[in-house]
């Protein structure tokens, strides 16, 4: 029979006992926790601040130049006549750049990195600056140059604050990249906290408490790993080979975290600007931006989520042999929330963990449906085709053959078979409401006759 988050036979007086009975066992529950919930913050503010920087950015120039610091020092005559005056003078500087002879031979052969690399000098061999300045000079004459020579200090402020929203590039891309920037750096303290908390329980005599200034030296040594060494490696060597938490060799996707690492290495030291170390690894453009779009900062976040969960996971286990387990079961309620938000990414990272940490050949059936559902939906059936099909399920209860039918797209065979267990009792119909395995037929209406009446 399935055993789903219904029917899980938990003793919650002995986890409860377990987790509260300790002071570190409070603290990893309470990571356990924060491990999504932080994530989760920082996924939902992604549309929030995409909607709110849309909006600003959506702000008339006049608009920004009534709301800078200096607007109430000017009248609204003299606002007026400032942002007609600054748009003569852009509306003069575009009609001079756009009269100016740009020679496009200098662009032959120039690859993108070439491009960001030094802008100002390609504009420069391509165009007679200094002959495009005279012609602007010469075109504000004696009517322009005289009113905009003749700007107090408090009008000059609003007519540039003008000037500036007129030719504002959008800052929504920053933003995001800041967001992602935020999610990715959150994963180095946690580390941290995390071997320092293994070295202190290993060795309590060596160090009076976690405040202890030689723990945390002995910590960060840990976590730089030796020269050379990027962080998200020294982190795998620290925790899996020193401190000997195997569960977070194949728990944690570090192949996945290096590669976000170097990307938030990109926002911080390049400006999100992609240089050659990234491309070689990423296979991303020299000279494109990371991070700037949506999709990807959420897809990031879900990624990095999994990762904090898996981590604090795989130690918690270590610190209580057993603990992990639990986590398995508990892990299947983000899990499915994770898939019925579309949120797969994550979702595959949690199957893992919970495939991880299962105890039996039916928990770890389970975990790898949940972790084919999680890839079906990101990348589509194709993606899980070959593995689904290899899959021996003879040996497993026969709900797992109606689960490999449902995942190869044998709707018909899967469907035959489900009424048969139902109707022996060997899974309950509050399994088929509740198991994203089937929310595809279900939503499909394959599966009315087969649900639980309202209330059951």
């Amino acid at each position: 029979m399935l055993r789903s988050v219904e029917d899980q036979n938990v003793d919650l007086a002995a986890l409860l006992a377990l987790v509260l009975s300790s002071q570190r066992g409070q603290e990893m529950a309470t990571r356990m926790q924060q491990s999504l919930e932080l994530t989760d913050a920082l996924w939902n503010l992604v549309p929030v601040v995409t909607a709110a920087s849309e909006r600003y950015e959506q702000r008339t120039p006049a608009d920004v130049a009534d709301g800078s610091p200096v607007a109430p020092f000017v009248d609204a005559d003299r606002r007026c006549a400032l942002q007609q005056l600054a748009d003569r003078f852009r509306g003069l500087v575009a009609e001079t750049l756009q009269g100016q002879p740009f020679d496009e031979s200098v662009l032959d052969g120039l690859s993108r990195a070439d491009l960001v690399a030094d802008p100002f000098a390609i504009v420069n061999r391509g165009m007679d600056t200094p002959a495009y300045v005279d012609q602007v000079l010469q075109g504000m004459g004696a009517e322009l140059a005289p009113q905009l020579l003749g700007l107090s200090t408090v009008e000059a402020a609003y007519l540039a604050a003008y000037l500036q929203a007129v030719d504002s590039e959008a800052k929504t891309p920053a933003l995001l990249r800041a967001l992602f920037a935020a999610a990715v750096g959150t994963v180095e303290p946690l580390v941290s906290r995390m071997v320092s908390i293994v070295l202190c329980d290993r060795s309590p005599q060596a160090y009076g408490s976690l405040v202890d200034p030689q723990l945390d030296r002995d910590a960060r040594r840990l976590c730089r790993g030796a020269p050379g060494r990027r962080s998200p490696e020294a982190w795998r060597e620290a925790l899996v080979e020193t401190l000997g938490i195997i569960s977070l060799a194949a728990g944690v996707d570090w192949d996945a975290l290096g590669l976000l690492w170097e990307a938030r290495n990109v926002v911080a030291h390049r400006g999100g600007i992609v240089d050659s170390r990234y491309s070689q690894q990423s296979q991303g453009e020299i000279g494109s931006l990371v991070a700037s779009e949506s999709e990807a900062v959420r897809a990031a976040i879900d990624q990095i989520g999994a990762i904090r969960f898996a981590i604090v996971a795989g130690v918690w286990d270590h610190l209580t042999p057993g603990i992990g387990t639990e986590i398995a079961q508990s892990s299947l309620i983000p899990l499915w929330g994770s898939l019925r938000a579309g949120r797969w990414r994550q979702a595959v990272g949690l199957a893992k963990i919970e495939e991880v940490f299962a105890s039996d050949p039916e928990d770890i059936a389970t975990a790898q449906v949940n972790g084919w559902l999680a890839l079906d939906q990101g990348q589509g059936p194709e993606a899980i085709t070959a593995q689904v099909g290899a899959w021996e399920v003879a040996s497993l209860p026969p709900v797992y053959a109606v689960a490999r039918y449902l995942l190869l797209r044998q709707d018909d065979q899967a469907l035959e078979l489900l009424s048969r267990l139902v109707n022996e009792g060997a899974i309950q119909r509050a399994s088929i409401a509740s198991w994203p395995l089937f929310d595809r037929a279900r939503q499909a209406g394959l599966l009315s006759d087969l649900m639980p009446e309202p209330g059951q």
